[in-house]
């Protein structure tokens, strides 16, 4: 399975629910992603909505973003039209 990075921002306010509504609901999704089998790095932002404004945030989750891709794509052939790469 390929692995996903999940972002999420606990503060959605143009969606009336609450934190602990939301964290039950990213929570699940990274259950049922983990049951089958898929990896899942989950990182949560409590203090955000949609997007990431709070600047320490958006440092966090670029480095997040750039270890993810290190551990999951370094050392991979590059996808080209060569290994059966498709635009």
């Amino acid at each position: 399975m390929k692995p996903i990075v999940v972002l999420v921002g606990l503060l959605l306010l143009p969606v009336p629910q609450t934190d602990v509504a939301q964290t039950t609901k990213n929570a699940r999704l990274v259950e049922n992603l983990t049951r089958r089998g898929v990896p899942v790095e989950y990182i949560l932002f409590p203090d955000e909505g949609h997007g990431l404004r709070n600047e320490t945030n958006r440092i966090t989750s670029t480095l997040k973003m750039v270890e993810f891709f290190v551990a999951h794509l370094v050392d991979r052939p590059a996808a080209t039209a060569a290994n059966g790469f498709r635009r």
